[in-house]
């Protein structure tokens, strides 16, 4: 339903976080690097944000991260592990591997899985 992250953000209850830092943008241009025209032009305002149930947003990357940690730090489900690495996948479901961690399909690195 959402060409974004939005719906699984609010799912975390970290949505309204994320989207402190956000900016909204009526219109998604694309433009041709060499000739300086317009590409496309692509609405995004009232008739996107009802077709997809959220807005479009542009987010530094900073501005995700942060209520991304504190929505972790303040779940007692979520176990952080500093310097995990992503080993490779194997059988059915993609599931993956964290060096020195057992074999968990729950567990996957926070940059997410290793296609």
């Amino acid at each position: 339903r959402t060409p974004s992250a939005s719906s699984a953000a609010k799912a975390l209850g970290v949505r309204d976080g994320i989207l402190e830092g956000a900016v909204f943008i009526d219109n998604l241009v694309m433009m041709d690097m060499v000739s300086d025209e317009v590409v496309a032009d692509i609405p995004v305002r009232e008739a996107f944000r009802e077709r997809f149930g959220n807005p479009y947003a542009v987010i530094h990357r900073h501005d995700l991260l942060d209520p991304l940690l504190a929505g972790c730090r303040a779940d007692a489900r979520v176990r952080l592990v500093a310097g995990a690495v992503a080993g490779a996948g194997h059988g059915e479901g993609g599931r993956r591997t964290m060096a020195g961690a057992v074999d968990d399909p729950s567990r996957m690195p926070v940059d997410g899985p290793t296609l």
